[in-house]
């Protein structure tokens, strides 16, 4: 009976203690694993200084990063480079602008070019409009003059040598074409389009002499050429009578799977 009653008062004792954390409690043996609860006031200054030492880490990489970024915006707008220049990794120099090509072009107005020409014995070689072209598309009177010392002045047409001056064709070319007697046989076009694409003598000269030169445009002569396309794939297509049914794209096809 006493050890129950004693058992109460202990009890009445924990339920006073929560009740009054301030009132002081006789016997706190009775309850070792009671710890006292802290005030409001101790709750309020742990957790503002909680919170002041959070802004504190926030604020300060924050101040000393923008106070990098207007030291450097500073140095730069200044004209003067402080600390070690920063370069971007990854990320190559442009180069050098490559050099404009200077096209030789006459100082002169239309009668100082017609002029030259007769100074040079080449204006009876060309008519006024050929004169005239030649002036506007900048062909020089010396690009003329060893057009005809290579003997080629009477072999092409004003607008032939205009697109050969402006493509570059050397003479060289024209010459071997000549010689090869394929001169007759090949626009001005199909000529630039030649040597433009390296289509060789030889491969030319083999169609010439199985008769194909007139047969196919030089579009189609280009591919075939670029293709590797045999004279004797083509004679084999002639034997079936299916050349001059297939475009030179489905011949190019055809070759490249047989």
């Amino acid at each position: 009976m006493k050890s129950k009653k004693r058992d109460r008062v202990k009890q009445l004792k924990r339920e006073l203690k929560w009740l009054d954390p301030d009132q002081e409690l006789v016997h706190e043996e009775d309850d070792i694993t009671y710890k006292k609860p802290e005030t409001l006031k101790e709750s309020l200054s742990r957790g503002f200084r909680s919170f002041l030492a959070i802004v504190l880490c926030l604020i300060i990489p924050v101040l000393w990063y923008f106070d990098w970024n207007i030291s450097a915006f500073a140095d730069n707008t200044s004209g003067t480079v402080t600390g070690t220049e920063v370069v971007q990794d990854g990320v190559a120099p442009l180069p050098p602008a490559p050099d404009v090509p200077v096209v030789s072009s006459f100082d002169g107005s239309l009668l100082d070019y017609t002029s030259a020409l007769k100074e040079a014995g080449l204006l009876d070689s060309y008519s006024s409009p050929a004169v005239n072209a030649f002036y506007e598309n900048d062909v020089p009177v010396s690009y003329l003059i060893d057009l005809n010392e290579a003997g080629l002045v009477d072999e092409f047409s004003f607008p032939a040598i205009i697109a050969f001056f402006q493509n570059q064709v050397p003479f060289d070319y024209l010459g071997s074409l000549k010689d090869a007697n394929l001169l007759d046989e090949l626009s001005f076009p199909a000529v630039v389009a030649f040597y433009e694409n390296n289509v060789s003598l030889d491969y030319l000269t083999s169609f010439d002499e199985a008769g194909y030169l007139d047969e196919f445009s030089f579009p189609a002569i280009v591919a075939y050429f670029q293709n590797g396309v045999s004279i004797e794939f083509l004679n084999e297509l002639q034997e079936r009578d299916l050349l001059g049914d297939l475009s030179f794209p489905a011949v190019v096809e055809m070759y490249q799977n047989n």
